[in-house]
């Protein structure tokens, strides 16, 4: 495996921890699934609401994205979300499996690390900006276990 094949799972690496979360609870214990959902939306407008209070820019200063040459939607890094949704998930999970645990747990902690290595990495986020975004995922994963 190369690194390019590194750096794509990096890139897509909560969606992959995302899918087999969702497989995984399907197979072991379904109603976990629509809690998970939730929480994953929660997640994002988590992010959304902090990238838009904190208004970091990213470190490539990528320009804002602009949908349907109309709706200009700015770029904002901070926190990562790769970052909290990795950190999120792997808390999530470690919490709620208990078949294949510590393989599942060590698989998406690989997982976790190439995200996070590959945000810093192509400079799509500071380094304080990917350690903010797993720390705001960590505080969610305890903040899910208490409610």
């Amino acid at each position: 495996m190369n690194t390019n094949h590194l750096h794509y799972i990096g890139y897509i690496g909560p969606i992959i921890m995302i899918y087999l979360t969702i497989l995984y609870f399907y197979i072991f214990d379904i109603p976990k699934i629509k809690y998970f959902i939730k929480w994953l939306v929660l997640t994002g407008i988590i992010n959304t609401i902090l990238k838009h209070i904190i208004k970091s820019k990213r470190p490539n200063n990528e320009k804002p994205f602009v949908l349907f040459n109309r709706i200009k939607l700015d770029n904002y890094g901070m926190p990562s979300g790769h970052a909290q949704y990795a950190a999120f998930i792997l808390l999530f999970f470690a919490y709620y499996a208990t078949d294949y645990k510590l393989l599942i747990l060590f698989l998406y902690s690989f997982i976790s690390i190439l995200t996070l290595y590959q945000r810093y990495y192509f400079r799509a986020h500071s380094g304080l900006q990917v350690i903010t975004g797993v720390l705001v995922g960590i505080i969610e994963g305890f903040i899910e276990r208490i409610l």
